[in-house]
């Protein structure tokens, strides 16, 4: 809460208070501003109370800006705040994804930026190459607004903007393709060992077994286990890489890499 004294018709003292030191007293802080002689007497106390706001918010979270901000302007302060808390990694990370969206959303202010301005910025980014030529993966923009969340999520910590717009962007419906029925059966017919095991071996599938109307177990072949567990460790190693180059580590060509084992074989 920011106290307000007058000391004369255009100058001010404003103190604010956050929270208490360990022996229990207040943690205050003044400023004594002057009205510019440009503001109207009537203008007076709205621009004190706005000063009187922004010291407040300075004081409290380091912050200043307002919903007039500039995106990324408001980032860069929240970057260069938040540098400390991160490791280098992760801050690189994050400057590259603010500096791919900045040519879209930048110099937008951050109380013009809207749910429908922010799914824009990522159909745009659908649009744009990225490895190989393709067009940048859906998951790989996600990682972007994502980002773009962290910066808007502050911005509505610190009262500049009364919600995070990216909160309330609307993700993209991919059409699945139609997948049959899977193969369940009740925990009685475990006693047909046999016919299990042909149904496992033939069908290549899992085979959901149900006790009491619920799901209890899962039987399947043993070459399909092995499939599973194959798929599992490279979906594993594709996401580990994905976090590694968003972390800010370097690219190695598999060319090298492949020229590199053919040498040592």
């Amino acid at each position: 809460m920011a106290y307000i004294k007058k000391k004369s018709e255009r100058k001010f003292k404003i103190t604010v208070c956050n929270g208490y030191k360990v022996n229990g007293q207040k943690r205050m802080k003044a400023q004594t501003i002057t009205v510019p002689s440009s503001v109207p007497k009537r203008g007076i106390q709205q621009y004190v109370m706005a000063e009187a706001e922004r010291i407040e918010k300075k004081f409290k979270y380091g912050v200043e800006e307002s919903d007039q901000t500039h995106f990324e302007q408001y980032a860069e302060n929240w970057l260069k705040r938040q540098e400390p808390f991160f490791k280098a990694t992760t801050y690189a990370g994050y400057k590259r994804n603010l500096d791919i969206v900045y040519p879209l959303i930048g110099g937008i202010p951050l109380a013009k930026l809207l749910p429908m301005t922010l799914e824009e910025m990522c159909e745009e980014l659908c649009k744009r190459p990225g490895r190989g030529g393709n067009c940048i993966k859906e998951t790989t923009v996600q990682k972007y607004l994502e980002t773009v969340s962290s910066v808007l999520e502050d911005a509505k910590k610190n009262d500049i903007i009364p919600f995070n717009p990216a909160h309330r962007v609307r993700k993209k419906h991919f059409e699945k393709e139609v997948q049959h029925m899977p193969l369940i059966m009740p925990i009685k017919e475990l006693r047909n060992t046999n016919e299990i095991s042909n149904l496992a071996h033939k069908e290549q599938e899992p085979i959901f077994i149900t006790k009491n109307g619920y799901s209890d177990l899962v039987v399947m072949s043993s070459e399909l286990y092995d499939e599973f567990a194959r798929i599992n460790r490279i979906d594993k190693a594709i996401f580990e890489s994905e976090q590694e180059l968003l972390d800010g580590a370097e690219a190695v060509d598999a060319k090298k890499v492949f020229d590199d084992l053919e040498k040592k074989q």
